[in-house]
């Protein structure tokens, strides 16, 4: 998911037109705390919990086979700070884990139009994201 500023593809799920910026066929749970350090600076903390409305299709040994729709939990942290009236110094990172849709054994790990490209080892590594940026406003 992540939510910086910069180019954010998304994780690759279950979709109806293998579009990342398309959130369609998601459930998003999130649990946030914001937390106004000093007058200057804040941190916000986030944890969501993906999960896709409608399971994938997969193929193993020849067979389909409906995939989870556990697509895995992300925690989120930010840290901003106004650095001057009109200057904001911002600190992003995310990590994701995958869940049961990324970790579950398939021979179509190419992907299709209707799944994403996946290992289908039974294994998946998490994701990550850090990102920095300086907000000008006038």
């Amino acid at each position: 998911m992540g939510a910086g500023n910069g180019l954010n593809y998304g994780i690759g799920r279950p979709t109806t037109f293998s579009d990342p910026y398309l959130f369609e066929n998601l459930i998003l749970v999130c649990l946030g705390l914001d937390f106004q350090l000093t007058e200057k600076f804040s941190m916000t903390f986030d944890w969501w919990y993906l999960r896709a409305a409608q399971r994938g299709v997969g193929t193993l040994a020849g067979e389909n086979i409906l995939l989870s729709p556990d697509l895995g939990n992300e925690l989120d942290l930010y840290f901003n700070y106004d650095l001057t009236k009109n200057i904001a110094l911002s600190l992003f990172g995310g990590y994701f884990f995958p869940g049961r849709f990324y970790k579950e054994e398939r021979d179509d790990g190419d992907g299709s139009l209707f799944s994403p490209f996946v290992r289908g080892d039974g294994e998946a590594d998490g994701a990550f994201q850090i990102e920095a940026s300086v907000t000008f406003s006038y």
